[in-house]
């Protein structure tokens, strides 16, 4: 992560999460900010990773989520409650 800079992890790394990731690189204060992806498609998160979409991209939720100050939920609305609740279990 860059010197005190933030972390934003964004749950979903498919058209969603990496449209959210390019807005963030968009601002005005990208350069002090760090992009971590998580997805639970492992072929997904290996797709973003390769595309270059995020600083990291984690298969695992609780290494995705470390040193995160904010998380963007970028899920089908369907999937929108678990991801929500795995988040939060995660972060205790």
């Amino acid at each position: 992560m860059p010197s005190s800079g933030q972390c934003i992890t964004v749950i979903g790394t498919d058209c969603f999460g990496a449209s959210i990731e390019v807005a963030i690189r968009r601002s005005k204060d990208a350069e002090r900010l760090e992009v971590v992806g998580h997805d639970r498609d492992h072929g997904i998160a290996c797709q973003a990773t390769k595309l270059g979409a995020f600083d990291d991209v984690s298969f695992n939720l609780d290494l995705a989520l470390r040193g995160a100050q904010s998380v963007a939920l970028a899920v089908p609305l369907a999937a929108l409650r678990q991801a929500g609740e795995d988040v939060g279990r995660s972060a205790r």
